[in-house]
């Protein structure tokens, strides 16, 4: 008898939840705001994001809702030990965000920070969880220029979500 179990999938999920809980509530949340130069009371986060522009499914983007200011935090939780397999989906990630942060389990880290030095990937953070489920920023990303402008992509997404929200609400009122 074969088992579908996937412990990666388990994982994933707790650092997400781990990660959402310390972005809203946390200090972690507070440094990389703080670095970003983004104010607390213009920030939105935006969960499963996938960009127009890409495939590359962000589990998190945290990004100011300040006319005028385009700065956008992507974050991608990784579990997979094999951290080259993905090197192709970070730099995608990373060519679409003004910083990156990889979210690991550190007990997993060890492949990880040799992809980062073998491939000279200075512009991605690390934010790592501890055994004892508290998550910590294990390197800090240096800020970088992107090409295309994803803050025109949040906001045409959003308005794109309106619109289905609004014929779903007028079906449900003609119906």
């Amino acid at each position: 008898m074969t088992s579908n179990f996937n412990p990666s999938s388990i994982v994933k999920e707790e650092l997400k939840t781990d990660l959402k809980s310390n972005l809203l509530n946390n200090d972690i949340g507070k440094r990389v705001i703080e670095k970003a130069h983004l104010t607390q009371e213009y920030l939105a986060i935006e969960e499963d994001y996938i960009p127009l522009s890409s495939n590359t499914k962000f589990d998190f983007v945290v990004y100011s809702t300040k006319p005028n200011s385009h700065h956008i935090i992507g974050f991608l939780v990784i579990t997979d030990r094999h951290f080259k397999s993905k090197k192709e989906e970070i730099l995608e990630a990373l060519s679409l965000c003004h910083e990156l942060y990889l979210v690991i389990d550190l007990s997993r880290s060890n492949h990880l920070f040799d992809l980062l030095e073998d491939e000279d990937l200075s512009q991605i953070g690390v934010i790592g969880r501890m055994r004892n489920h508290k998550m910590a920023i294990s390197k800090v990303p240096e800020k970088h220029l992107i090409n295309l402008n994803p803050h025109m992509d949040l906001f045409q997404r959003k308005n794109e979500r309106l619109d289905q929200d609004d014929s779903i609400h007028q079906r449900y009122i003609s119906g």
